[in-house]
């Protein structure tokens, strides 16, 4: 075994050497590396920061990683991927420090050395992995999605839970407590669903839809000492933008608050918190465990005031003493009054700050490109934005480590569809805050910790590099879809005939017709569980009245 080694790393060594690096041009420039992790702080066990170079077709790269305080490492080959056991020695080696990239790209035979660029090891650690939701971004079929876990140190992905294993089935709205998976809450909707619980290895499936409430428990949150956990209960619509720039809405016509007892299978409930005239969800616990955090809006008539639906973000107190609730509401963050919108607050586990995203209107911000992430400081009441993490596209769900040293976020940044994750370093109080970013996409995610992702520049040249890989058939296909808008435009509907906002299975109706005085022209229905015999669709739509 050992000689195999040693034939391997000589092999590897006789490699390198034979395209070296001879008389290179100088450019005081950094190289076009994608993603871009120049100048970004990265976790000491992080996997190795591969990257491609993609400022046009090239023969060979050539890079040395060199210490701070120690420690070298070399590449050179068509494409920059580092050894993962010298990449950790050398982490190891610099934590607190800096390493130094040197890239040196032969075009036509010729050799350009670029200007080097750091990446900054943080001394503080981050958790093992992360585990998120993974599907395609589309709207009628999910055939295939899953709550999968991924492994920072490498690149080792597993799946916790598929609904291949559940057909025709969502899984969603998984939540761990405080990062720890000992404490798991994950939602499966469809035919015989509910909420699968597991507590220190034991586990149950829950029905949490009681005459009581309207709905099954989502978007929960676990209660730092386990013993309680809170739930959103939402009367939910989907709907679909007619326009270029928007495509999807999810709606709340009706939402509570309230927190689950898994030892007793109790809900405890309050009256402040199900209030008709009021719009409230995503519940989450502060780290001490004595407040409940929430997002509350004035309840307003859909569809027609949808967009005037504000959250702002509140607070009630909560004793786990006895699981009572606090008299009072109060307001933290008064959106509405700036006319905008609170969703998805997240407490760092130190207590210091509550994380959340602000855009337009409405609660389900993962299309609005408005949407970005802020931050408010509990200790000052001070808030801000987090202008070193936003772009001008979608930033939306998030998490913090369990020390609050690093937070994770979604963002759309890289193509305006995919969501992907980034990881960034939350140093000095977020006052100099690094991004670091890793091509790696997926759909949504609910965190135990952390990944990364997608370059924020660069795509153009991404996009034009994979066009070569397309068939003549794909190629025929975007040609006509770029020919019929100058024919006209047909306007569909999702389910157009069989609900709208604020009814059901009413024969002859439909939202669109009531507003434009029509149907639509095209009428689209969900298929999910046909396969299986089922009377029903996925949306509990009969087969027949679709038929």
């Amino acid at each position: 075994m050992k000689n195999i080694a040693v034939c391997i790393m000589a092999a590897w060594w006789f490699a390198a050497c034979g395209n070296p690096v001879t008389s290179p041009e100088r450019v005081d420039e950094w190289p076009d590396i994608y993603p871009d992790y120049i100048g970004v702080t990265i976790p000491a066990t992080i996997a190795p920061m591969n990257f491609n170079c993609i400022g046009g077709a090239y023969e060979r790269v050539d890079v040395t990683v060199t210490g701070g305080k120690s420690g070298e490492m070399h590449v050179n080959d068509k494409i920059v991927s580092f050894p993962q056991d010298a990449w950790q020695e050398l982490l190891e080696e610099n934590k607190g420090d800096s390493l130094l990239f040197t890239v040196c790209i032969r075009k036509d035979g010729e050799w350009k050395q670029y200007r080097s660029f750091p990446m900054y090891v943080s001394p503080y650690p981050i958790d093992y992995g992360v585990v998120y939701r993974k599907l395609a971004p589309g709207y009628e079929v999910y055939s295939k999605m899953g709550i999968y876990e991924r492994d920072l140190a490498s690149f080792e992905e597993r799946p916790l839970l598929e609904n291949t294993m559940v057909p025709g089935m969502c899984l969603n709205c998984h939540a761990f407590n405080k990062t720890n998976p000992d404490h798991l809450s994950l939602h499966i909707r469809g035919k015989n669903g509910g909420t699968l619980m597991q507590i220190d290895g034991k586990r149950e499936m829950l029905d949490t839809k009681t005459d009581s409430t309207l709905s099954a428990g989502v978007y929960p949150y676990w209660h730092p000492s386990g013993k309680y956990i809170a739930y959103s209960v939402n009367n939910t619509r989907q709907s679909f933008h007619a326009v270029k720039d928007e495509r999807v809405e999810v709606l709340d016509l009706e939402s509570d608050v309230l927190i689950y007892h898994p030892e007793t299978h109790e809900l405890l409930l309050s009256p402040l918190l199900q209030k008709k005239e009021v719009f409230e969800t995503f519940p989450v616990f502060s780290p001490d465990g004595r407040k409940l955090y929430f997002c509350a809006a004035e309840a307003k008539p859909i569809p027609a005031e949808y967009k005037e639906i504000r959250y702002s973000l509140c607070s009630i107190d909560f004793n786990p003493e006895d699981g009572t609730f606090g008299e009072t509401i109060d307001t933290l963050v008064n959106a509405a009054a700036m006319k905008k919108s609170i969703s998805f607050p997240r407490p760092s586990y130190d207590g210091e700050y509550i994380m959340f995203t602000l855009s337009d209107y409405g609660n389900f911000s993962i299309w609005h490109k408005e949407a970005d992430l802020w931050l408010l400081d509990l200790k000052d009441g001070g808030m801000r934005p987090i202008k070193e993490v936003n772009s001008d596209d979608t930033e939306s769900f998030h998490n913090w480590s369990s020390n609050s040293r690093w937070f994770v976020f979604s963002s759309r940044r890289g193509d305006g569809l995919y969501t992907r994750l980034y990881v960034t370093n939350n140093n000095t109080r977020l006052k100099n805050m690094d991004m670091r970013k890793v091509k790696f996409a997926m759909m949504m995610l609910a965190v135990s910790l952390l990944t990364a992702c997608g370059s924020s520049k660069k795509e153009q040249s991404v996009n034009e590099e994979t066009a070569a890989a397309r068939t003549q058939e794909t190629e025929n296909l975007l040609a006509n879809l770029k020919k019929i808008p100058s024919k006209g435009i047909m306007l569909g509907h999702h389910d157009d005939t069989v609900y709208g906002i604020g009814w059901e299975g009413e024969e002859g109706r439909s939202d669109v017709k009531s507003v434009c005085g029509d149907y639509p022209a095209v009428i689209s229905f969900d298929l999910g569980e046909l396969e299986l015999g089922n009377a029903a669709n996925l949306d509990k739509v009969p087969f027949d009245k679709i038929r």
